[in-house]
């Protein structure tokens, strides 16, 4: 996830059971969801808590859960480990930085108390532009040289998709900034879309995370791009407080946590770079996603090694390239349940798609590469007897470069399709996805 505004704030802070011993400390979260706590004790104070034992600075030392209170409310640090520690910081004084896998701000849970939630929701940039759903109506008329603008606007209505093999609900829902006061000089209404799950029992927030991840992918290719979670709220049905009409409200619980770094920087989400949008597949988004949200389940060990590609997990492009490789290898694995070699998985992942495709370039051409590119790659020594330029061994960037966008596109190609996707009509009308198709060398060498 990726937050707006980093968090730091002061409060105190206890282990459950313990709350008479309370420490001062920092709770920080970073622009990247990394969860860290502060803590400034005496080195040699004499408590049973280890807490403030100073023979519990050694960094495998976990503390199962934190709680604390700061000016946001009360806050549970889960899964922590000391990372850092410094007794040299003042007269018997010691500091100590601890990590946490999560934080849940706005609650703090008991000792032994599990923690569910029976609705999430997951705010992802991009959403708003994929759905593309009017903010409102705005009418103008002229009157007596005079023009007259009325703006009507109501909340659109919640999509609701049911998900048959998870027990659960994947929501579109909308929220909005509207003005107010009296003396207002500008009119601006402010229309979020957010994603939501829910489940009729509670349930962990693993369960939740895993489905949100899949769906997350989904997003992410029909944008085109790696958008970043800016938000994640929690609502359990046993975590509720009273308004101002009296009426039962769930808590809001936020949810931090850090994942991987993704290539967020320069963000520029435009509609004519997706590969699909809401409005071309809204009659069929319930059968799609739900087919998505199946597949990425049984096809996990080719999905994720494909959206490594996409997440640069891999900094250079042989292991993007490696990665393309892996994720044709399995899906051909998972998918017809047999091994046999590159050349052959390749010819079979390209057969449905040889309308798309030049027959003759890729059976001779391109698979070739493919397999020649893999080989060095993985087996150099298998290839060194060879003499000449090793540049002709199909290893050069540019080569790898082009190779994998033509992978990325066979793989894109698949999982449409496994969605009930008309590959061949998007091919046409997507020049992204058809410029990937249609890459050469020759188009990103130097004059």
């Amino acid at each position: 996830m990726k937050i707006s505004t980093p968090i730091e704030e002061s409060g105190f802070f206890w282990l459950p059971g313990e709350q008479d011993k309370k420490v001062p400390g920092i709770f920080r979260v970073s622009e990247l969801g990394k969860v860290t706590l502060e803590t400034t004790t005496h080195c040699y104070l004499a408590l049973p808590s280890s807490f403030h034992n100073p023979h519990f600075s050694d960094k495998n030392v976990r503390f199962k859960r934190i709680l604390g209170v700061t000016k946001s409310g009360y806050v549970t640090l889960e899964n922590c480990s000391v990372v850092n520690s410094n007794f040299n910081i003042g007269p018997d004084l010691a500091s100590r930085i601890i990590q946490g896998d999560f934080a849940f701000v706005g609650v703090a849970y008991g000792e032994s108390q599990e923690i569910t939630f029976s609705k999430t929701s997951f705010f992802i940039e991009g959403l708003d532009e994929w759905l593309n759903v009017p903010a409102g109506v705005v009418d103008r008329e002229f009157q007596d040289n005079r023009i007259q603008v009325s703006i009507n606007y109501s909340l659109p209505d919640k999509i609701i998709i049911p998900l048959s093999g998870e027990n659960m609900k994947l929501l579109f829902e909308f929220n909005a900034t509207i003005p107010s006061g009296f003396d207002i000089k500008e009119t601006k209404i402010t229309q979020n879309a957010y994603a939501a799950l829910n489940s009729k029992n509670a349930r962990s927030l693993d369960d939740f995370l895993e489905v949100a991840n899949r769906f997350y992918h989904f997003l992410c290719l029909a944008i085109g791009s790696i958008v970043p979670i800016t938000s994640i709220i929690g609502y359990s049905d046993t975590l509720t407080q009273k308004g101002q009409n009296e009426k039962e409200y769930k808590i809001p619980i936020k949810i931090f946590y850090e994942d991987m770094p993704m290539p967020y920087d320069n963000l520029k989400i435009e509609r004519h770079n997706m590969l699909f949008a809401y409005n071309g597949v809204k009659n069929r988004l319930n059968t799609i996603i739900n087919k998505w949200i199946t597949n990425h389940k049984k096809f996990e060990l080719a999905f994720n090694p494909f959206f490594a590609f996409h997440f640069k997990a891999y900094l250079y492009v042989e292991g993007q390239f490696l990665s393309l490789t892996q994720s044709v290898e399995a899906l051909h694995g998972i998918k017809y349940k047999r091994r046999t070699c590159l050349r052959k998985r390749l010819e079979k992942m390209f057969e449905p798609f040889l309308k798309i495709y030049s027959k003759d370039d890729v059976y001779n051409d391109l698979i070739p590469k493919i397999v020649n590119a893999r080989k060095f790659l993985t087996h150099p020594q298998e290839l060194a007897h060879l003499q000449g330029d090793t540049r002709n061994l199909d290893t050069d960037l540019i080569r790898l470069f082009v190779l994998s966008e033509k992978l990325d596109a066979l793989l894109q190609l698949h999982f449409l399709h496994m969605v009930g996707i008309d590959v061949e009509s998007l091919v046409r009308n997507n020049r992204n996805l058809r410029r990937k198709i249609e890459c050469s060398e020759d188009d990103h060498k130097e004059n």
